[in-house]
């Protein structure tokens, strides 16, 4: 009976899919074997082809100039607040960190395409470090995250409150402020190992994981920080949340949803504490696939994990996700966390009191009302459409400035990213 349900509504989404009117085409301006570098309407893109290696070496190639531009822009930031701290604090956490050899050989492929990228070794110099690029250096990259923290806000709407009860999900990433627009793109992944999915990651030059991430099933996945401070255990391993998502969303089961996800991650040590806010296609009298948000932390309470999926009143369906944890338990759950989950909750029930469609305005404007502007700042901002395989992505304009902002949005489907060659 599963089987004949996902074919079933397969067949759906394939022709939801092959109707969209967003058909764009992305400009190829690079190549690196059969992965290629390119702009769609603007936006830079990546299309990563090949084995972990290869991928990260066409990623390391085809983005060097990037990849050392946004390390030289965030070291002098995070070494005037307390100068030594990359290589006397950040450096040596790594290993505390847990790296499969999955993504030891990608990171290793990713320097070595910087390397043959930039011959010349003034030209990979780390200059507020004073030395070049090296591994342990991509590997603190793919942690900041993990160190550092990403605040965000996100929903999802579906049912009454969307034109075919299918999933609207949008998502505000915020970070430490810097200029980011030069240093953002679309990174898609196809890989060559056996049962490894494609995906499609709405994320910036060097990062190797994942946290903004659709794979070819629709299921799209979010990070956002957890509010909850967990001791680490003696000797236990942290994993990259980054890493982990990546790790998880290309093996996913898209009849199982957040559940699915949830099951994939019991018993792993988080960097930081999580909320994973996870949507897919939904599957008509299977409510596993209605949105979920994973709370995730090193807590034995479920090995980790707990999922919450939501429902409002009057038979309106939505689902807000901040950074506390609104099911396990967070009793220090306060300020600005509150404050846009409040915010986006009032926003939810005033659009469904007025029965009125969520769409990619209301869905812009509602996040607006979370973006964040100053020292942290909302660097991106979608909106999601899983079952259309759709994304309309806005970028942080200028340095401190929400991405909800952005007078200009790139919006584009799977195919638009997919069909360059």
């Amino acid at each position: 009976m599963q089987r004949t349900t996902w074919v079933a509504i397969s067949l759906l989404c394939a022709a939801i899919w092959a109707s969209s009117a967003w058909a764009k085409e992305v400009q190829v301006i690079a190549r690196q074997g059969h992965s290629i570098r390119g702009t769609l309407d603007g936006q830079a893109v990546l299309v990563l082809r090949g084995d972990a290696y290869e991928r990260g070496y066409a990623h390391g190639y085809l983005g060097a100039k990037e990849i050392l531009g946004s390390m030289q822009v965030m070291l002098p930031i995070l070494e005037g607040k307390a100068p030594g701290t990359w290589e006397g604090k950040f450096t040596p956490l790594m290993k505390q960190f847990e790296f499969s050899p999955r993504y030891e050989k990608e990171l290793q492929g990713l320097l070595d395409g910087i390397q043959a990228a930039l011959p010349d070794a003034k030209d990979r110099w780390l200059a507020p470090l004073g030395r070049e690029v090296t591994i342990d250096d991509l590997k603190v990259n793919q942690c900041l995250g993990d160190i550092l923290g990403m605040a965000c806000s996100s929903f999802s709407v579906w049912g009454p409150m969307t034109d075919d009860g299918q999933p609207v999900t949008a998502r505000n990433l915020d970070y430490i402020a810097f200029p980011v627009r030069q240093y953002s793109v679309i990174v898609a992944e196809e890989p060559t190992e056996p049962g490894l999915k494609k995906t499609i990651d709405l994320a910036f030059f060097g990062g190797v994981g994942a946290s903004t991430v659709m794979n070819q099933d629709g299921l799209f996945a979010a990070i956002h920080d957890g509010n909850v401070k967990v001791p680490t255990p003696d000797g236990v391993k942290l994993t990259s949340r980054a890493l982990a998502l990546r790790t998880v969303v290309e093996t996913a089961d898209p009849l199982q949803g957040a559940a699915g996800i949830a099951q994939a991650l019991r018993g792993v040590q988080p960097g930081m504490s999580t909320s994973l806010h996870i949507s897919c296609p939904i599957v008509a009298g299977n409510p596993a696939t209605e949105p979920g948000v994973i709370e995730w932390d090193a807590r034995p309470e479920g090995d980790g994990v707990t999922v919450r999926q939501g429902k409002m009143k009057g038979g309106n369906l939505g689902l807000v996700c901040t950074n506390h944890f609104a099911k396990r338990e967070d009793a220090d759950a306060a300020g600005n966390t509150v404050e846009r989950f409040s915010t986006l909750s009032q926003n939810l029930r005033q659009a469904g009191t007025k029965q009125e469609k969520v769409g990619l305005t209301e869905a812009k404007g509602m996040l607006d009302t979370v973006g964040r502007n100053g020292e942290r700042v909302t660097f991106l901002s979608c909106v999601v459409w899983p079952a259309k395989r759709e994304i309309a992505l806005g970028i942080s304009p200028e340095q401190g400035v929400s991405a909800t902002r952005a007078e200009k949005w790139v919006e584009f489907s799977w195919e638009d990213i997919f069909a360059a060659e």
